[in-house]
């Protein structure tokens, strides 16, 4: 009768250790995916000109029922659309497409998505977008090498005839947002 308890606990003891080494190995896995993902996004960054000084915020987001989730960075930069697109081109991944978007979207990235607040002419609600000023943005469409999905957006706000803050302090750059679809 001991002997058989003695069994039963090592086989316990076995089943135990078997199933901790596996939630280990999944945790490992988990969080160095996550790691290699925000190097991956932060690499390709510093390839478009990103200074971590400039960083405004970087997020995951999922959407959907099928759980497409992408991580974004937003970052200020100095550099014209025309520079980007150019440090955009040595990539040289695929462009699936290339388009103009409506530059007040990066208010509701940024204020709706990151703890950061863009405000202009002193409010970060838009309202009706038809008392505005027309703003446009530039939208690249891409896939690495890997096949990885990435989108790149460039909001040309340094020149924006309206007074633009990030946190309180008048932004003087423009800013970059980059999306990888991390499933």
């Amino acid at each position: 009768m001991m002997h058989n308890l003695n069994h039963w606990r090592v086989n316990l003891l076995l089943v135990f250790c078997i199933l901790a080494t596996l939630l280990l190995v999944c945790v490992i896995t988990v969080v160095w995916r996550d790691y290699s993902q925000r190097e991956k996004i932060y690499l390709t960054a510093e390839k478009l000109g990103y200074d971590p000084a400039l960083k405004i915020a970087q997020v995951n987001r999922c959407f959907d029922v099928f759980s497409h989730c992408y991580l974004f960075l937003y970052y200020k930069t100095d550099l014209t659309q025309e520079e980007l697109k150019h440090k955009i081109d040595t990539l040289s991944w695929d462009i699936s497409n290339e388009m103009e978007v409506d530059g007040y979207e990066i208010f509701t990235d940024i204020n709706y998505g990151t703890t950061s607040r863009l405000t202009i002419d002193g409010t970060d609600e838009l309202g009706d977008r038809s008392q505005l000023p027309n703003f446009d943005g530039y939208r690249w469409r891409l896939r690495d090498s890997a096949g990885g999905r990435w989108t790149i957006t460039y909001f040309p706000l340094s020149s924006h005839p309206g007074s633009i803050a990030l946190d309180g302090s008048k932004l003087e750059h423009n800013i970059v947002a980059i999306q990888y679809q991390t499933r």
